[in-house]
């Protein structure tokens, strides 16, 4: 009888590194959905609530006046969806973030290198 030995599959690290590099796509993808369902989900109640509510014949001023004011709320929240995604794209970025590091940094150096010029300028004009 033939002696079957377990097949070991080697790990190497392209297999890991492919790994790694998913995470930041995974979790991009997640808060990508995670957002989708805070945008759809406050119009998809209202509809529900419309369609429910629309047998009713007599709505008070008021009560049409706060239903139009929901509806323009969650016509809102979808439209600064828009703004989220691209938030999420560009913050969850590596290079993004790491040029944006890099340019208040910059900033903070050229606005810190200002002051001292300003404060050397006017002790020499005797201002101060």
């Amino acid at each position: 009888m033939k002696k079957i030995r377990p097949r070991t599959i080697p790990t190497t690290e392209a297999s890991i590194t492919k790994t790694t590099s998913q995470a930041p796509k995974i979790r991009q993808r997640d808060l990508q959905v995670l957002t989708n369902t805070i945008r759809v989900l406050p119009i998809s109640i209202y509809k529900l609530y419309q369609t429910l509510t629309m047998s009713m014949t007599t709505k008070s001023p008021l009560r049409l006046a706060i239903e139009g004011f929901i509806f323009q709320l969650t016509v809102l929240v979808s439209y600064i969806n828009g703004s989220i995604i691209f938030l999420i794209y560009t913050l969850s970025g590596k290079i993004f973030r790491k040029e944006l590091l890099r340019m208040f940094q910059r900033q903070s150096a050229l606005t810190s290198s200002m002051q001292q010029t300003t404060r050397t300028t006017m002790r020499i004009q005797g201002i101060q």
